[in-house]
This record gives structure tokens, C-alpha cells and sequence, in this order.
């Protein structure tokens, strides 16, 4: 396995303000699946770095609602620990021909988020951070932005609603096609799917005036091929999962062309909307085969210590 390298983008001076506590200060961890390592590995360098709860605004989508709930929740390591449940995206797409869930247990993960990683409101209260997890609405399609407040029946529907996508697996004796029921009657799942990148919510609604992001991938473009993959495994979604409507296939679409549509934002531009902004990327794709499913893998403890040089550094 080649070294894998962490990269910075954009406005330096948002590590800067982190490091300082300064008061306007974000986090946005986003999506990606498998890859979402990164962000956990990136997230136990901040942790180490004594400037994680710094921040005073953070926002989750997907697996980077999951790891930034287990980071500010007290379980630094278990965004790492579960990544064995996660299937190698090929084998996903692959198997979408026929029911791709057989591949996965959605309810494995939910019994180790539940019993093992339990969202602990007291402890997420007193780090004083704003923290909001976006889901999609499946009836509707459109995102939402919860918080503690908004499940305060049930806390874990937080970052279970936020990294279930409907159709890449089964919850058990829930149906297939079916996200996560919140007490207002609406099912809730994968924020990935509406709103990949929510920095003019971070800005009007919580206040950020700069922003650190945690993107899971390299910041180049998809290739055909891998659009390509996406675009089939959708075709086949709609014929085995007929009933998830398509405001939900809407969404997955857009999904997929957002990607590179903010690319070129994250490489090149130190504000977005008047947000200053950084990005923290890695270098290379993040593969499933390179992850050591107990420990911490070589991609994570190298970029745990480019983190650590980083938030660290002198000015």
C-alpha cells in the first residue's frame, strides 16, 4: 500500500481561528461510505490535538453524521472499530442486479451503535458544540437538519436515520425499502442523498463564518466508469425497490452529479457565500482491502499524524 498523504485547501486561517477557539467556527464532515475512515482518523487527530471541541458548530452527513456523533460522544475509536460492517462499494454495485441487501445487515450495525456506541445526549450537551445531523426525507426527497431535540425519544436515530440508504441493505424486520421512522411519522435516512454540501445552512441557520471540511475522497473528478456504476446501480434500485418513490431516486441522482460540481470549489476558493473555508482531503482513494477491521490502519495513523502536524504547527 502506498503512503497515504492528507492535503489542505483553501483559507489556512480556518485552522487558525479552530486552534484559537474563536467564536463562528465549523465543522462539516461529509459523506462517502467505506471512505468515510478518513474523517474518523481526521477526527481522533483533532481529538489528540486537544482542538476538537474547539469548534463551536459542527454538522454530520452520512457516515460523517456517525463519526462525528462517536467523536463528540465520547467513543473516539468507534467510527474506526465499525468499519468491518461496511461492504466494499464494487460488491454493492454489483449485486444491485438482484437485491444487493443480502450483502449487508443494516441491523448488525444498528445492535453495535445501540448497545456498544450509544448516542449520550448529556455528553454531546456539554461540549457546547451546535451540532446538527442532515437526513433525507423519503416521502419527500428533501433534507432535513435535526438535532437532539428532534429525537429526543430515541437519540440513536440520529446517525442511524443518517448512514442507512434504502436498498443497500436490510434492517432486520424492517422493510427493505424503508429509512428510519422518526415520532413525527416520517421515515428519515442517508443525507447524502439531498444535501451534500450544506454550507449556506451552516451559514444562515447556526451562524459559521469559517468553516473546516472533511471531504472523504480525493478531490479530483469521477471517472465515466464510476459514474457510469452509479447511474446502473440507480436503473437498478428502481426495478427491486419500486415503492421508494421518485422523490428518493431524484435525490440519488443528484447525488451523484453534485460530486464533481464542488470540486472545483474546494480546490480552488477561500470563501464560499462570504464562509472561509479549508478542506481536508486526502491524497489517494481510501480502499476497503486497506483497512485493518480491529486496529487502526496504516491510512488512518499516518493521517492521524498529518492532522496532528497540521492543527498543531506553529503559526
Amino acid at each position: 500500500m502506498s503512503k497515504q498523504e492528507l492535503l489542505l485547501y483553501g483559507d489556512t486561517s480556518v485552522i487558525d481561528a479552530i486552534k484559537a477557539g474563536e467564536e463562528g467556527t465549523g465543522l462539516f464532515a461529509g459523506p462517502g461510505g467505506q471512505a468515510g475512515i478518513f474523517s474518523s482518523s481526521v477526527l481522533k487527530g483533532m481529538d489528540q490535538a486537544g482542538v476538537l471541541l474547539n469548534i463551536k458548530s459542527a454538522v454530520g452527513i452520512s457516515c460523517g453524521a456517525g463519526h462525528l456523533w462517536f467523536a463528540l460522544g465520547g467513543y473516539i475509536n468507534a467510527g474506526i472499530e465499525l468499519h468491518k460492517y461496511i461492504i466494499p462499494e464494487a460488491k454493492i454495485f454489483k449485486a444491485s442486479f438482484n437485491k444487493p441487501h443480502i450483502l449487508m445487515d443494516y441491523s448488525v450495525i444498528e445492535e453495535a451503535i445501540r448497545l456498544t456506541y450509544p448516542v449520550n445526549p448529556a455528553v454531546i450537551k456539554k461540549t457546547g458544540i451546535d451540532f446538527r445531523t442532515v437526513v433525507t426525507n423519503q416521502q419527500t426527497g428533501e433534507p432535513r437538519y435535526l438535532t437532539l431535540e428532534d429525537v429526543s425519544d430515541d437519540p440513536n436515530l440520529l446517525p442511524l436515520s443518517s448512514i442507512y440508504v434504502p436498498g443497500f441493505g436490510t434492517r432486520g424486520n424492517f422493510g427493505d425499502d424503508y429509512g428510519f421512522q422518526l415520532a413525527d411519522g416520517s421515515f428519515n435516512c442517508d443525507g447524502g442523498m439531498s444535501d451534500q454540501f450544506p454550507v449556506e445552512f451552516m451559514k444562515d441557520q447556526m451562524g459559521v463564518k469559517k468553516l473546516l471540511i472533511l471531504f472523504n475522497r480525493p478531490l479530483i473528478p469521477m471517472s465515466l466508469g464510476e459514474k457510469a456504476v452509479y447511474y446502473l446501480a440507480l436503473a437498478c434500485f428502481k426495478k427491486n425497490y419500486p415503492t421508494l418513490g421518485t422523490n428518493y431516486f431524484q435525490a440519488f441522482k443528484k447525488h451523484i452529479t453534485d460530486h464533481d460540481t464542488h470540486l472545483p470549489i474546494l480546490r480552488g476558493e477561500q470563501t464560499i457565500s462570504g464562509i472561509q473555508i479549508a478542506t481536508l482531503a486526502p491524497t489517494q482513494k481510501i480502499r476497503f482491502n486497506e483497512i485493518n477491521q480491529n486496529l487502526l490502519s496504516k491510512v488512518s495513523v499516518q493521517t492521524i499524524k498529518e492532522t496532528l502536524k497540521i492543527m498543531v504547527q506553529s503559526n
